[in-house]
């Protein structure tokens, strides 16, 4: 069976209900933001589905590719707008044993973050808060809030200074010690 044609049966095995975070992440938001902001959402996808859910999943295949099959899922007249990115996205991912694992280092971090724009990164948050949205008490404050105390945290484009402290950890850790500024 084609890739395109297991993700249109991917409808029927979705639980409807899920958070309303992750379900405003559909066909309709897909086909309006930018090339950047849904690769993004997939780098986030990809951190979180490989780094925070048991067991995670492995994607090898390239982010232009995974945009293409996500687009071409949406585009296709029997599927199922309302079906998340985060489960269309998640069918690419392979078992842990096919890769032997990957190491806390390789997570998106400092250098990831400096070295995109913000309409990356904030595709990025959407799709982390999105796979995270059992969590969504954690992060409670706006998107922008997060956008800028990262981009403060480190230090993007030398705005506290070129020789500022900046964060070298994980995005993901970053946005732990954020979620604790309620």
């Amino acid at each position: 069976m084609g890739v395109l044609a297991a993700l249109l049966l991917l409808h029927s095995s979705v639980v409807y209900g899920q958070n309303k975070g992750s379900q405003q992440f559909g066909g309709a938001w897909w086909s309006t933001v930018s090339h950047d902001e849904r690769l993004g959402f997939l780098y986030a996808l990809d951190d979180c589905l490989t780094y925070d859910r048991k067991p995670g999943l492995w994607f090898d295949d390239t982010w232009i590719n995974y945009e293409k099959k996500v687009s071409a899922y949406y585009a296709s007249s029997s599927a199922d707008q309302t079906v998340s990115v985060n489960k269309v996205f998640e069918h690419f991912g392979k078992a842990p044993a096919a890769h032997g694992g990957i190491r806390q280092s390789e997570r998106y971090g400092d250098e990831f973050w400096r070295a995109h724009s913000d309409t990356v990164r904030r595709g990025f948050l959407e799709g982390y808060f999105s796979c995270r949205s059992g969590s969504a008490s954690k992060w409670p404050k706006t998107l922008d809030f997060y956008l800028e105390h990262l981009n403060d945290l480190y230090n993007v484009d030398d705005r506290k200074g070129e020789n500022a402290p900046e964060y070298t950890g994980s995005v993901a850790s970053a946005l732990e010690k954020l979620g604790d500024l309620r």
